[in-house]
């Protein structure tokens, strides 16, 4: 049997690629993906037809499922959707994320300081929450995954998993150039910033 994994924020970049990687190693994943803007932030997010196209570069090696990491129900039918149509779960990899750019932190407005904190931070804890009960119940390997920075607690989660053969590995991910982040190099600390990318 394949291993299986459930990618959140699967429909373009970094998720996609992680799908694309993901499947060329031999797993199944269920690709998880918002697939809908976010008032908040002033960029568009992901589409259906992104996500399909996802999914079709891999037939039947991907499930494909509309899903916000800030609802816990999406991911826990995330996971039963790996469990019922693959068998099982080995892997949960926390890639959803959203930026904003613009003002300064002290200036920013709460509902573009909210969507950061609940998708970058809380998603990966409702994921967890969904992935960690099932990975537990299957034999290793088991993975989690989470971009350095989007979970306070991961040191104690590790800690907690220590002896159960679950991992939580994490990636640290750097500023990239984004065109939704084209905006910011008007200011000389960005410019420097994406001078270095």
């Amino acid at each position: 049997m394949s291993p299986v994994a459930v990618v959140t924020g699967a429909a373009r970049g970094i998720g996609a690629a992680t799908v694309d990687a993901l499947v060329a190693d031999g797993w199944h994943v269920v690709a998880v993906d918002r697939c809908a803007d976010d008032p908040a932030l002033s960029y568009a997010l992901a589409t259906p037809s992104d996500l399909q196209a996802v999914a079709e570069r891999h037939g039947d090696a991907v499930r494909t499922l509309v899903g916000d990491v800030r609802t816990p129900s999406d991911m826990r039918a995330a996971v039963e959707e790996a469990v019922r149509h693959f068998g099982g779960l080995h892997a949960a990899v926390a890639v959803a994320g959203v930026v904003s750019g613009g003002p300064p932190l002290w200036e920013m407005p709460d509902a573009q300081w909210d969507v950061q904190f609940d998708v970058n931070v809380n998603g990966v804890r409702r994921l967890a929450a969904a992935a960690v009960p099932v990975l537990l119940d299957q034999p290793p390997p088991r993975q989690g995954r989470a971009p350095r920075g989007r979970e306070l607690d991961r040191r104690p989660l590790r800690y907690r998993l220590a002896d159960t053969g679950v991992e939580l590995r994490q990636v640290e991910l750097q500023l990239v150039d984004l065109p939704r982040l084209h905006v910011r190099r008007e200011r000389p600390d960005h410019r420097r910033a994406l001078g270095r990318v």
